[in-house]
């Protein structure tokens, strides 16, 4: 590869990971997608989730999501995921999970997210607070692997919020 075909940015590049298609096809970007902002990755994009999960697959989403929270129907357990862990939005903290600015008119609030059922994407107890995210993460793919059952087709999505995925 010669050349760059993702954003630098989190949302572009994401929605381009899960749709294969450039941002500019997606409508993901040329920003990421703010807390307000009134959109998210179009539900007429398919993502390859969706597609595993049609073919049998049990899909998990583990780490950092920004693709998208106006709207239920933009949130991984309505994208194609079985199960979510992580974080919906960007900029959280690594330690307490809050995210948001000290300056107004943001404020900081809790972010760390399980999503295990379509339409349920509650909040987690506090008791993370203190816990790296990286830490937290590659703990629950962990227990995911081994709670699933060899004999369906299995995959796990794992952004890091630590990297640029």
């Amino acid at each position: 590869l010669e050349n760059y075909y993702v954003e630098y940015l989190c949302s572009p590049t994401r929605g381009t990971v899960m749709t294969g298609r450039y941002p500019s096809h997606t409508g993901i970007g040329p920003d990421i997608i703010k807390p307000e902002s009134p959109y998210g990755m179009p539900a007429k994009e398919v993502m390859w989730p969706e597609l595993m999960k049609a073919s049998g697959y049990k899909t998990h989403a583990v780490g950092k999501w920004h693709l998208g929270i106006c709207n239920e129907k933009y949130t991984p357990t309505m994208r194609g995921f079985d199960t979510f862990f992580g974080y919906l939005l960007g900029a959280e903290d690594y330690w307490t999970h809050e995210r948001g600015y000290d300056k107004p008119p943001h404020k900081r609030h809790f972010d760390l997210r399980n999503g295990t059922e379509p339409g349920v994407m509650s909040p987690l107890a506090a008791r993370h607070n203190g816990t790296y995210s990286s830490v937290l993460f590659a703990d629950e793919a962990a227990r995911l692997i081994h709670a699933h059952d060899p004999a369906t087709p299995f995959f796990t999505y794992l952004p890091s919020q630590s990297v640029r995925t």
